[in-house]
């Protein structure tokens, strides 16, 4: 039978019929019905439809993947967000001219994107072609994507962000979002300067759940399978600032949407902010830069993971979060035990 999902603005049909399957992807939604209705037809006169249907791109890989696969694996808004952008830069490639070479290719070209965003869009990539190759029988070449990963290492094409080790401050972002060219830049970087959100998570904060059963200001969490169960997280005022009142104050200037755009709209405005103020440093960075803060001011890690979503992983929050510098080891060790 057919089925239809949107995504991206686009229509993808499917369907899979007397073991038969194939899949295309529309701009409206009655063509794509169209489409299933004609092809359903096809099959009951008996016509051989092929599993990995007539197109063969990049595109269609990526299609297919998101028609299996995104009711039952994780699928964070990021995946979502990088497949899209994944799909309009290199979907037209034919998947037998995915090639190492192709790879590398659009690996160099990448400007703006830093070596660990490399990576992130590179195992997507591999992820959603090994997933189409699996289920679709589709002529992927994945060992191509894997020889292609270890000389984009090589070449330092991808790898572990180098600027992630130098630790952004508090006073750094603050300065940052007072240079901020619009409010919603500036009051995004002051929320994730007090509390340790992912982007996604404060993208999502919307007006009916303002405030919680017990009155106190409260805002929901995105539907991210990495966080923890709880739908909400509270509001706090931290530093003699009342993050509730940012917030409704986001929701009434956005007309229920404290920030109207997507994760890579404002990751791109607060990188080009940073590199204007000399800063070398990411918006993740503000998320690992008030873990490592909390944790210094002995805020308990319960509650450290409360906010950041690591429940249960208390080496993510100390291992890959707290960025802790020699001179504030030596610092705590002195107040606290030199005696």
């Amino acid at each position: 039978m057919g089925s239809l999902r949107q995504r991206s603005g686009a229509w993808t049909a499917a369907v899979r019929r007397d073991g038969q399957s194939q899949f295309r992807t529309f701009s409206t939604k009655a063509d794509a019905q169209a489409w299933i209705t004609a092809t359903e037809a096809g099959i009951r006169r008996g016509e051989v439809v092929g599993r990995a249907g007539p197109a063969r791109t990049v595109a269609d890989a990526i299609d297919g993947y998101v028609a299996d696969f995104a009711d039952s694996k994780a699928w964070g808004q990021n995946k979502e967000n990088t497949l899209a952008v994944i799909r309009r830069e290199i979907g037209l490639v034919p998947l037998r001219d995915l090639s190492k070479t192709r790879v590398i290719a659009w690996l160099k070209d990448m400007e703006g994107r830093g070596p660990a965003t490399r990576a992130s869009f590179l195992s997507y990539l591999t992820a959603a072609m090994r997933g189409a190759k699996d289920a679709r029988n589709l002529p992927v070449n994945v060992n191509a994507l894997e020889e292609a990963r270890s000389t984009a290492t090589g070449m330092g094409l991808i790898g572990r962000s180098k600027v992630r080790t130098a630790r952004i401050t508090f006073a750094q972002a603050m300065e940052a979002a007072a240079a901020a060219r619009d409010d919603e830049t500036r009051d995004l970087i002051t929320l994730l300067a007090h509390l340790p959100l992912r982007m996604g998570e404060a993208l999502q904060f919307s007006a009916e759940t303002r405030h919680g059963p017990d009155g106190r200001a409260q805002a929901v969490r995105r539907k991210d399978p990495r966080g923890p169960k709880a739908a909400i997280i509270p509001l706090p005022v931290i530093r003699g600032l009342d993050l509730a009142e940012l917030v409704n104050r986001r929701i009434d200037a956005g007309g229920g949407r404290a920030w109207p755009h997507r994760t890579l709209v404002y990751s791109m405005r607060i990188r080009r902010l940073f590199d204007r103020l000399g800063l070398e440093n990411t918006a993740h960075d503000l998320r690992a830069m008030v873990i490592t803060e909390w944790l210094m001011n002995s805020v308990p890690l319960p509650v450290v993971q409360r906010f950041s979503g690591h429940t249960g992983n208390t080496s993510t929050t100390l291992r890959v979060y707290s960025r802790v510098n020699e001179a504030e080891v030596l610092a705590a060790l002195t107040e606290r035990m030199g005696g």
